[in-house]
């Protein structure tokens, strides 16, 4: 029976439900997460809606069958909405080969894979086998939890609860461009976690538009296509901090990044004639001098230093 290994995080599991088995009439492949367990998986932005019922994470899972490999498929994790009310998880999709041959009462094991996401080993364990019996001893009466409740895997709601009160402690402190403490070793759940509280924080502030066009996408589900941009990249260690994020559509946010217009002092759009001049880069041209949007909390609005600094790295080199 696994456990962690520098892989793999811990296991959690859950004892199977006739209707998450071949046993369930018209079988869809696929299992619900009970709430508890839902903390391990990633966070599923939105909420379905009328128009968009599901919405859904695409997943990679490795399939063994008491310590056999049965394969690798993709398959998704997703919220499925039934009227107003009620919300269903469920992982499903593709595990037909696993779950196929399951029966009420057996245990499935889950691992998230250590530097990743969205990949994850699930174990089915048959009723009868010792892999079953070592499971129950551990699990005792419990239908579903983490298998040696002294050995807790890593949670996506708790990491981000925990990434949103510290970037409410910074917000409340002076501003510093540059993180000290980048957190180069730091696990990709808390990277995951620090990213998503940058982003609400930034958007938040912006009112899900894009500082630059004011243009905000939005499914029904509440889905944003505009993202939250660090000024001074992570990848130079700018600080996870909303006065160094400013919200940008997608096609802005990558010109960002590139260096092809930068915010000058006066707030205004900057595009260096080098790039002005390309008949690729017009719709980018005629934003030149506009003034972009500012966060709604004054104490949140950008930084000077981080816009003359991507100013001066990334901008005035074109």
């Amino acid at each position: 029976m696994p456990g962690k290994s520098p892989q793999w995080d811990h296991p959690f599991f859950k004892v199977l439900a006739k209707n998450d088995t071949g046993q369930a009439r018209g079988h869809q492949s696929g299992f619900v997460v009970p709430i508890p367990i839902q903390q391990y998986l990633p966070v599923i932005q939105g909420q379905p809606c009328k128009e968009r019922p599901s919405i859904a994470i695409p997943l990679t899972a490795h399939l063994y069958a008491a310590g056999v490999r049965l394969g690798e498929v993709r398959t998704q994790y997703q919220v499925q909405s039934w009227g107003a009310l009620k919300r269903e998880h469920r992982i499903t999709s593709a595990l037909k080969s696993l779950l196929g041959p399951a029966i009420k009462g057996d245990i499935l094991l889950l691992q998230r894979k250590a530097d990743t996401c969205t990949a994850y080993r699930l174990e089915l364990l048959h009723q009868d086998t010792p892999q079953h019996e070592a499971a129950l001893r551990l699990a005792g009466t419990r239908r579903w939890g983490v298998l040696d409740t002294r050995k807790v895997p890593e949670s996506f709601s708790i990491e981000l609860e925990i990434a949103l009160a510290h970037e409410a402690e910074r917000e409340a402190e002076d501003f510093v461009l540059f993180d000290d403490a980048p957190g180069i070793n730091v696990s990709v759940v808390k990277k995951v976690a620090r990213s998503l509280a940058f982003r609400k924080g930034v958007l938040t502030q912006y009112g899900n538009r894009c500082a630059v066009c004011s243009i905000g996408l939005q499914t029904p589900a509440g889905l944003y296509e505009v993202e939250a941009a660090h000024v001074v990249p992570r990848s130079e260690w700018g600080a996870d901090d909303v006065r160094n994020g400013l919200a940008l559509c997608r096609k802005h946010h990558w010109a960002f990044d590139a260096g092809l217009f930068g915010v000058g002092d006066d707030l205004r759009v900057f595009v260096p004639p080098s790039v002005m001049v390309m008949p690729a880069n017009k719709s980018l041209a005629v934003l030149h001098g506009k003034t972009v949007l500012q966060a709604v909390d004054i104490a949140l609005r950008v930084d000077p230093a981080a816009f003359k600094w991507h100013l001066d790295t990334l901008v005035y080199k074109k």
